[in-house]
């Protein structure tokens, strides 16, 4: 199943409410519509930061392949597939157009030493008082997990 001939899941365009096929790429990041048992506390927070006070997407990942296999932070970071796990949820999916096989190798550098770490609810405590930026461990939250691969692949600065 190699080069794109895999069968792509269906998803809703929420603007025009007709379906689009998803076709992923290595190195493209996701965000994705959450209904687990923290998804409205994130959103909560989310949304009074957030300067329209609006919250949507509050989970995301690397995609590590072109069938569209994850790299994310669950209840630990781990390997999921896209399309069978989040069937029927809304996701936006971002490429960075000028990434080539070394910067995802890079990139992928910054996160693979998370994999199979445990979630850092802790983490979310400091986030929702914006003082995350200011404390630092080893540990990740989903937003965390992809700002080091951006950081990884040239996209931003630490």
């Amino acid at each position: 199943m190699g080069s794109g001939s895999i069968n792509k899941e269906i998803i809703m365009d929420h603007k025009n409410e007709k379906s689009l096929e998803i076709k992923t790429k290595q190195g493209d990041v996701f965000l994705v519509e959450s209904k687990s048992i923290i998804s409205p506390i994130t959103n909560f927070f989310q949304k009074l930061w957030s300067k329209d006070n609006k919250s949507k997407y509050c989970h995301c990942g690397v995609i590590i392949d072109d069938e569209g296999n994850t790299l994310e932070c669950r209840w630990s970071v781990c390997s999921i597939n896209i399309f069978s796990f989040y069937k029927n949820k809304q996701i936006l999916i971002a490429r960075y157009i000028n990434l080539n096989p070394k910067k995802f190798k890079k990139g992928m550098a910054q996160i693979l030493k998370f994999k199979g770490q445990w979630f850092p609810v802790h983490r979310l405590i400091l986030h929702a008082l914006h003082l995350a930026k200011f404390v630092h461990w080893e540990k990740v939250v989903c937003s965390e997990l992809v700002s080091k691969y951006l950081y990884g692949i040239g996209v931003r600065n630490n």
